[in-house]
């Protein structure tokens, strides 16, 4: 005789279900949803800044800035009120105004951002994804190649900003075909800026290329970069403040090394 199934109470279907749920999420580990993101898996670190000029401080998608990291911060009146590392302002704007001379329009659209504004962009971002149909899992790691975590960005330092074009606002490749992406490419180094997310360099950095995305290290440093074909990562390590750690799961990852 078959044996009919007791129809479960309500309350007891809840509760089942929400044991279902904590033990998924037990399982397969904490996918980020809402307005909260989840740290990088493995052994993330947090920036030493004691050993690494200001102006070269590394922040990247496995090392974060420290916690009590602050900046003082300075105001681009001429340029949408973006605020930058006031130490770096000065370079900036005549960079800018250079530009201009040379009858170019450059725009900058993002410069400073704080840990809430860099939350709201890389959720933004994931969801993106999200509706092009990946799942959770998929859609974060896919934004995490664009838009850095929240207390992972170089935007929180204040020495990062994006330049665009009036005639160009959009953040592409294409960008670097501009005659202001033409220009940033073969002028920044002047000022001590440097493309920072190149094409060839996306192994080391794990960010796409970026010709907008325009990062502040001084002009020596900018100067030595160019003219070896360095990243940042590579430059700490020829400088001696950093050194690279092989490891077997994640590849490449960068340890801050103290200097005398």
């Amino acid at each position: 005789m078959k044996r009919k199934l007791k129809q479960m109470r309500p309350a007891a279907a809840y509760v089942i279900a929400i044991l279902a749920f904590v033990l998924i999420c037990f399982v397969v580990g904490r996918i980020p949803t809402g307005d909260s993101v989840s740290q990088p898996e493995g052994d993330s670190a947090q920036s030493d800044t004691s050993g690494i000029p200001w102006n070269l401080i590394l922040v990247t998608n496995d090392l974060a800035l420290p916690e009590d990291f602050s900046v003082q911060l300075a105001t681009l009146s001429d340029y949408r009120n973006e605020q930058v590392d006031a130490r770096i302002l000065q370079d900036l704007t005549t960079m800018l105004n250079d530009m201009e001379q040379a009858g170019l329009e450059p725009l900058v659209c993002s410069s400073y951002r704080d840990y809430n504004r860099q939350m709201q962009l890389f959720n933004q971002e994931r969801d993106e994804f999200t509706q092009q149909g990946m799942d959770a899992e998929e859609a974060y790691a896919a934004a995490m190649q664009n838009i850095a975590l929240p207390g992972y960005s170089e935007h929180e330092t204040g020495l990062a900003v994006d330049i665009v074009s009036v005639s160009h606002q959009t953040l592409d490749e294409a960008f670097a075909e501009t005659p202001e992406g033409q220009w940033l490419a073969a002028n920044s180094v002047q000022y001590g800026f440097v493309v920072r997310y190149t094409a060839d360099k996306q192994e080391i950095t794990g960010i796409t290329y970026e010709p907008w995305h325009l990062r502040y290290v001084g002009r020596d440093a900018a100067l030595a970069m160019q003219q070896q074909n360095l990243c940042l990562e590579e430059y700490l390590i020829q400088q001696g403040y950093i050194q690279e750690a092989e490891t077997q799961t994640s590849g490449s990852t960068w340890e801050t090394q103290q200097t005398e």
